[in-house]
């Protein structure tokens, strides 16, 4: 029984030494383990607490306006800033989604300015888009206009909601 327990924990150390042996090349493998025990804590934690979420619908408003600052970022990118029109929203877009996260006042005017920019863009775009190719021309013709239909009813349901609860920012 004393062998198997020496065996035991010469096996333990063997293995701690080549994970040491690891960890001293790369370092990044010393990282992981310790995002991993963040990612687990975080996940335990209360979501609502953590986020500080006040609002579910104004978190989720804040939410799509990240999507759409990322998304606008993403085509801009991709078109090679020939749109610079797309990085306005999405710079708007992400700082929007700043001051509804932080329940500022001024988040509201970055909400109405986004109403009017995001409607021409969007009615634009989806409009030039049916005209060419049709509503459902192809799968991604049909996925894109879905995606500008989308867009344009959480533009229209934030700036509605947001204006409505202005009482609710600080």
């Amino acid at each position: 029984m004393r062998n198997n327990q020496k065996s035991l924990f010469h096996a333990k150390k063997e293995t701690r030494m080549r994970v040491d042996a690891v960890y001293k090349k790369n370092k990044f493998i010393t990282l992981l383990p310790i995002a991993i025990r963040q990612i687990r804590e975080a996940l335990t934690m209360d979501l609502k607490s953590k986020l500080k979420i006040e609002s579910l619908p104004i978190f989720t408003f804040l939410v799509f306006y990240v999507l759409a600052g990322v998304a606008n970022l993403y085509i801009l990118i991709v078109n090679g800033a020939a749109m610079a029109h797309t990085a306005i929203i999405a710079v708007l877009s992400l700082i929007t989604a700043f001051g509804l996260y932080k329940m500022e006042k001024w988040s509201l005017w970055l909400v109405v300015v986004l109403f009017f920019i995001g409607n021409t863009f969007g009615i634009t775009t989806l409009y030039t888009s049916i005209t060419k190719y049709g509503f459902a021309g192809t799968t991604d013709v049909l996925l894109l206009n879905l995606a500008f239909v989308g867009y344009l009813i959480m533009t229209w349901l934030a700036t509605i909601y947001i204006a409505a609860k202005k009482d609710q920012l600080k």
